[in-house]
């Protein structure tokens, strides 16, 4: 018979099964001492008490991306964003301020912003367009966070909203911008966006290196 391949929590179970003192001193250590027998457990199933905390961190980070506050913005039912496409076809229009950087401020140590969907109210002709959305520290160079495209083949009779249109960014430093253009040109859209605290994980995934938007 092949020789069995045991990893180290393995092994630590069939310790205690071979030594029945150890294996009870153990158990009743574990009953003694909730927090140690609770970190015994952890330590078999993790290997890394650091490692089952922080996933219990990260899963409640998880559950607040899933039941947050939502808000549009703007708050005032009256002030609508309105993005213009360059002339001609297949070209931008200028970069667009959404929103300033430290308008929103939920008391973490780097305030990270959520795009939640982009709501679109009004188009100015029937036509296809690309919207994209970029964050600036500077007000001079922009960096992408995403795009989305939208045909309007009739008037809307109320309301289409897109959710997730772009990544998170750092509002404390960085303004959202925004961009338009269509297969037309010259023509402009009407929106408003909602918006949610976005709290980070342990570890979040870089942006790509590549080249946008191929990239």
């Amino acid at each position: 018979m092949a020789a069995t391949s045991h990893t180290r929590k393995d092994q630590r179970v069939i310790d205690r099964l071979d030594n029945t003192d150890y294996g009870l001193q153990a158990i009743k250590d574990d009953i003694d001492n909730p927090i140690h027998g609770l970190c015994e457990i952890e330590g078999l199933l993790t290997d890394s008490d650091f490692g089952l905390e922080q996933a219990r961190i990260d899963r409640g980070i998880i559950k607040h991306d899933v039941i947050h506050r939502p808000r549009p913005y703007p708050y005032d039912p009256q002030v609508t964003f309105n993005p213009a496409a360059g002339v001609g076809a297949d070209n931008f229009g200028v970069y667009l301020s959404l929103i300033p950087r430290g308008t929103f401020d939920f008391g973490d140590s780097t305030n990270h912003l959520q795009i939640l969907s982009v709501n679109f109210e009004a188009f100015s002709a029937n036509d296809t367009y690309i919207l994209e959305f970029y964050s600036s520290e500077d007000d001079v160079t922009y960096s992408p966070l995403g795009a989305l495209r939208v045909h309007r083949a009739a008037a809307l009779v109320k309301s289409l909203f897109i959710t997730r249109p772009c990544r998170d960014y750092d509002c404390d430093v960085g303004t959202l911008y925004a961009r338009l253009k269509s297969a037309t040109g010259g023509n402009n859209i009407t929106i408003s966006l909602t918006v949610e605290r976005h709290v980070c994980t342990d570890y979040d995934v870089p942006p790509s290196t590549g080249v946008w938007p191929t990239g």
